[in-house]
């Protein structure tokens, strides 16, 4: 998910709501990812992000389920993660190596 947002710039809402269609098609990870009208600020068009072979890497060894809707799904599997658990454990992780001043808005 933090890799989608460093290599995109994406929001991290974004992320987060993403679909395995966006990032997934039925010969992998697609060669553009997707962020849908709906689930960007301000309600933009829908737009379409080159994959570079970084995030291609991460989104091959990620291997989100082709039966699961969403990219990055929430607790349960019950809809998406939420950005706020996202950033918790950006924190936290950030907090452990020591890391200031680093928040999900960091990556754009």
């Amino acid at each position: 998910m933090f890799g989608i947002c460093l290599y995109t710039g994406c929001r991290i809402s974004e992320a987060c709501s993403m679909l395995t269609t966006d990032a997934y098609d039925g010969a992998g990870v697609r060669a553009k990812l997707t962020l849908r009208k709906a689930n960007t600020k301000g309600k933009q068009e829908t737009r379409q992000i080159p994959v570079n072979s970084v995030l291609k890497g991460y989104l091959e060894m990620y291997q989100a389920g082709a039966s699961q809707q969403y990219l990055f799904p929430g607790r349960h599997r019950r809809g998406h993660i939420n950005p706020k658990p996202a950033d918790e454990i950006l924190r936290e992780t950030f907090d452990r190596l020591g890391l200031e001043g680093v928040s999900t808005h960091s990556f754009r």
